[in-house]
């Protein structure tokens, strides 16, 4: 009786399974992957090609000059020189090749994280993807809309924080008004929440919180909601693959935006006698620059289609430029807005209403960072400015540290970051 192992036996019972069809999504990211694998190569793979230049040319060296030693007993000298002259150019293009491109990469610089939507943010050092609190609480009126800057723009003096003395609660801090800590409610009532176009459910975090919200924004009924512990949010299908969440933002998980490119709208504010803006005008998740040799040119970020880290290939996908809308018109150090007070009690103006038209920095961008203006092919992003790209990822849990390497690739090929 032939003997089969339990090994055997299970690459037996493998191969006779029915294969799994992959998707063409799936396909794709595997192609993108065995793409993108050449690009995490150690500083020794790098240098290889140089090594093995060096080794050439030495080695080329070396027989030439007992070649010319040989054949100076057999020819003149000047027949030597020719000859040369003749073979050196061929043989210089076969030793001296030119060596491998340098994968294009962005380094991390920051990393912010928002625990409640629309308030002010908090830096860290490092943070691990959907498990740092991102936009996980939020503030609703009394209809179970949400709240934000375009609303109340004095909503981004509110500090969150969640202190270690105090586990298990959200410190909310903001001028004029006592701190408290308010605990984390997860079998609390269900409030039933409207962010946008989505229909979200969260767990009211108490009267006290509440009152102390409305108090500071000095409109009634709202209240402090978090996100239920294991509830997802489905991420927009067009821009994304299914499953991929996010909590309470306004579409994505996160959001990448790049220091060069804020230089850049600085330069052009300074044209005009305008005051520079800050990054937190933007509220990006990661705020990145360019390492490559020739440097980073603004708004490359454009033509990014994944950034993948060097070391573990943890992959971040872009999904679609970042709309603006009034928020990054509005100081995050004093909540006003630029070209005057903009509280409202209009629901609507969370969901719309543009910034004035002679708002900074959004009368900059609408020069030059139109749909219109960057050609891009959906007709309703026509009029709108863009400034950052959002980001989607299928690592949950997963750390980046400020620092982090990440391999850029563009849309269609790799290229420069340039």
């Amino acid at each position: 009786m032939q003997h089969i192992t339990q090994s055997s036996r299970r690459r037996v019972e493998d191969d006779d399974a029915p294969k799994k069809k992959l998707s063409r999504r799936e396909r794709r990211r595997l192609l993108e992957e065995k793409e993108m694998a050449k690009y995490h190569r150690s500083d020794w793979e790098i240098m290889k090609p140089y090594a093995f230049i060096g080794v050439k040319v030495l080695a080329g060296l070396l027989a030439a000059y007992g070649a010319w030693c040989g054949l100076c007993w057999l020819v003149s000298t000047d027949t030597l020189v020719c000859a040369c002259l003749i073979v050196g150019p061929f043989a210089g293009v076969y030793y001296v090749t030119p060596p491998p491109e340098r994968p294009p990469r962005a380094r991390v610089e920051e990393i912010w994280v928002y625990p409640v939507k629309s308030c002010k943010g908090v830096r860290y050092y490092s943070a691990r993807l959907d498990a740092q609190n991102d936009r996980r609480w939020m503030v609703v009126d009394a209809d179970g809309v949400f709240v934000s800057q375009r609303r109340f723009p004095k909503l981004c003096l509110v500090a969150p924080s969640l202190p270690a003395e105090a586990p298990g609660a959200l410190r909310l801090e903001a001028p004029g008004m006592p701190p408290i800590d308010a605990p984390v409610v997860d079998d609390g009532p269900r409030v039933a929440c409207r962010v946008w176009g989505d229909s979200v459910e969260g767990v009211d975090q108490g009267a006290t919180a509440g009152k102390w919200v409305s108090k500071f924004l000095r409109c009634r009924g709202c209240r402090l909601v978090r996100m239920p512990d294991g509830a997802t949010r489905q991420v927009d299908r067009k821009y994304a693959p299914k499953r991929t969440s996010t909590a309470f933002s306004d579409g994505f998980p996160l959001l990448v935006a790049a220091t060069e490119s804020l230089a850049d709208l600085n330069a052009r504010l300074e044209k005009k006698k305008a005051p520079p803006v800050p990054m937190d005008r933007f509220r990006p998740n990661l705020v990145v620059a360019g390492v490559t040799k020739e440097g980073n040119a603004p708004f490359a970020e454009d033509a990014w289609k994944t950034m993948t880290r060097a070391g573990d290939r943890l992959a971040l996908t872009v999904a679609k430029p970042c709309s603006r809308c009034k928020m990054p018109t509005i100081d995050q150090a004093t909540g006003e807005p630029d070209g005057g007070d903009a509280t409202t009690d209009d629901a609507a103006a969370d969901e719309g209403g543009g910034p004035r038209a002679l708002a900074e920095p959004t009368a900059t961008l609408k020069e030059y960072r139109t749909g219109a203006a960057l050609k891009l092919k959906n007709p309703k992003w026509r009029q709108e400015v863009f400034f950052g790209q959002n980001i989607t990822h299928a690592s949950p849990g997963a750390e980046i540290n400020v620092g982090d390497t990440f391999y850029v690739r563009s849309k269609g090929r790799s290229c420069a970051i340039s």
